[in-house]
């Protein structure tokens, strides 16, 4: 396996501070499912891993009934799958979930790798469209919301 650095930022400016200084040289990574694949095949070779997984926030579910469900980024298939909240409000989120991989997978896998790896066999992308969600995308220079369907925020 390649050589590379290894961030653990404790906060998104941290996270996005990170990814800015290195650019192209710099891949995100939480679970690693896809992306660790994606190494031993010598398909990307990334000189630093920023890690999602001390950021603070992205690996929690919050439901408000004004602004809806929000997911971290870091947030794994299982705890979708196994999210009370889910379950009762958005059960077709929690069961795209249970189909993610196996039970390995679906513990480290997270939504936002899923969602970012851009697999067409991806299970939580369709469901995400069919509830209308949105993706909050973070920078140095910002952040906007990308809306699933296409459509304009």
């Amino acid at each position: 396996m390649p050589r590379f650095e290894y961030l653990v930022p404790q906060s998104i400016s941290q996270m996005t501070k990170h990814l800015a200084e290195y650019g192209e040289d710099a891949k995100v990574i939480a679970g690693g499912q896809s992306l660790l694949v994606l190494i031993n095949q010598g398909l990307v070779s990334p000189g630093v891993l920023v890690s999602l997984n001390e950021v603070a926030g992205l690996d929690q579910i919050v439901h408000d009934d004004s602004k809806g469900l929000e997911i971290g980024a870091a947030v794994t298939q299982t705890q979708i799958a196994t999210s009370a909240l889910i379950r009762e409000k958005y059960m077709g989120l929690a069961q795209a979930a249970e189909k993610v991989g196996s039970v390995h997978v679906r513990n480290l896998g997270t939504v936002g790798g899923n969602v970012c790896h851009a697999d067409p066999g991806a299970d939580s992308p369709p469901a995400l469209l069919a509830l209308q969600a949105s993706v909050k995308a973070v920078s140095r220079r910002g952040e906007r919301i990308i809306l699933a369907w296409g459509a304009r925020p």
